[in-house]
């Protein structure tokens, strides 16, 4: 279970991102005088606080996987792990 707490971290910035992209429906129907615009700044509220919540009591629990940014870091300076044998395995010959 300890190894979905950095993914719900990222989730919760990810909800307290999509809250404040509420923000412009909420002011165009409120703008046209609809009346559903009422709803938008509680589930802007709502959905701020729940994402908060997440990355607040999970923000101590960072962790790249694997060796995951190190490895994308390997990947582009050292290149691909088989590259120079692509040559061999497909000649740029015509196919017979």
């Amino acid at each position: 279970m300890r190894d979905l707490f950095p993914v719900l971290r990222v989730l919760g910035m990810l909800m307290c991102m999509f809250a404040l992209a509420m923000a412009l429906p909420g002011a165009v129907s409120w703008w046209q005088q609809e009346s559903v615009w009422r709803v938008y700044p509680l589930s802007m509220a709502v959905t701020m606080g729940a994402g908060l919540l997440l990355w607040w009591l999970l923000r101590h629990h960072r962790q790249d996987g694997e060796g995951g940014e190190r490895r994308v870091a390997l990947k582009k300076t050292h290149g691909p792990k088989y590259g120079s044998m692509l040559p061999h395995r497909f000649p740029a010959g015509p196919a017979q």
